[in-house]
């Protein structure tokens, strides 16, 4: 179910960010927000290709939840799968105006586009564990730990992709938004920003350490995807750019440490 929606949030993306026209993503969004197989009409033949993945994958979770002899629905995670098609839509308007928001609005939209929160319910939907609702109920408000995720996947992701990022045409980043608010150079804002991913580490940990109403095993899925953001943007885009992850993966998988 994870992989699963890391690849429909891959091919999303990847539309928003290169591939659609404004008019194309503007119909896009209005059909994702219905959810609708029938809404594939009116799409362009690329982007039908993305939808029908979607609400596939969407079809796919719902039959395999009841295989496992659950009855919640994947709503929760429907939902947050449409609010974040919205914050990449709402990424590609300020693209097309050429408009570097304040960081307090960029991070608002864009620690939702880091699909951190998304990601996290899809791992607590497969899971299965008892207090499955109850735990996508407390994920689906974001508190403390599902903001250190999202913003801090944001952040790191803004500022290893920045040069390759701006190579093309591309939303502004929390990099640029600082610049402009704040009038400094590209590398004192990286600085400020980078103490404000420290500051997402001691958000999580903090979370980890205090009683709260879900059981920890759901607070240490999103410290983990801060875990896998942190190693996989490591001083690189170990997303766009996977082989570098090679010797990750091999000793991960083929020669982990003994324990």
């Amino acid at each position: 179910m994870f992989t699963k929606m890391i690849l429909a949030l891959s091919v999303s993306d990847d539309l928003y960010d290169a591939y659609g026209t404004m008019d194309e993503l503007n119909t896009y969004t209005k059909a994702i927000e219905r959810f609708d197989a029938d809404c594939i009409k009116g799409l362009p033949g690329y982007s039908q290709i993305c939808y029908s993945i979607c609400v596939k994958f969407f079809r796919e979770f719902d039959e395999e939840i009841v295989k496992q002899g659950s009855y919640y629905d994947v709503s929760y995670c429907k939902e947050a799968f449409k609010t974040s098609v919205l914050a990449y839509h709402q990424e590609a308007v300020w693209r097309d105006k050429n408009y570097v928001p304040p960081l307090k609005e960029y991070l608002m939209n864009g620690s939702i586009s880091s699909c951190a929160c998304l990601l996290g319910l899809s791992s607590i939907l497969g899971m299965g564990h008892a207090d499955t609702i109850g735990a996508c109920k407390w994920a689906a408000k974001e508190p403390k730990a599902v903001l250190a995720a999202e913003k801090m996947s944001r952040i790191i992701n803004d500022i290893v992709g920045y040069e390759e990022e701006h190579s093309r045409p591309h939303v502004a980043t929390s990099i640029d938004c600082y610049m402009k608010e704040y009038g400094v150079s590209k590398e004192e804002a990286v600085v400020k920003l980078y103490e404000m991913i420290e500051d997402t580490w001691k958000d999580i940990n903090e979370e980890c350490l205090r009683p709260t109403t879900v059981g920890s095993h759901n607070i240490n899925i999103f410290l983990n995807l801060m875990r896998v953001s942190d190693v996989t943007y490591k001083n690189r885009d170990g997303y766009t750019h996977p082989d570098t992850m090679k010797d990750e993966i091999e000793f991960l998988l083929m020669d982990p440490i003994p324990i």
